[in-house]
């Protein structure tokens, strides 16, 4: 089970303009720690775009980025799912209860 801000950062990288230095301070808090846990359950990956050459010959790392893989956007198009068929039958009761109540207030008012 993921975090709340695991799973808003998440969302984050999968958009695909997604940078860390355009993170909000909310997220730089536990970015370390959302980070470490989405790529322990494979739900995003580290993925090397560039390279420099380094002093002694050999190229350093310079360009990464985070990707999300296939079990993240399952992941997210799971959780919306479940918040949909949670909260629509709440939605339906809910808007049934009021109009009931309404509808009783209308009718002691002899409206």
């Amino acid at each position: 089970m993921l975090t709340n801000s695991s799973y808003r950062l998440l969302k984050k990288i999968r958009n695909p303009n997604y940078s860390e230095s355009t993170l909000s301070p909310k997220y730089v808090t536990t970015y370390e720690k959302d980070i470490d846990m989405l790529t322990d359950k494979n739900f995003i990956t580290y993925d090397i775009t560039g390279y420099r050459k380094a002093a002694s010959d050999y190229f350093m790392p310079e360009y990464s980025e985070y990707k999300i893989t296939n079990e993240g956007i399952a992941y997210i198009q799971n959780k919306r799912k479940e918040i949909l068929l949670r909260w629509i039958p709440y939605t339906i009761t809910t808007i049934i209860a009021i109009a009931a109540l309404v509808n009783s207030v209308f009718a002691r008012l002899g409206l």
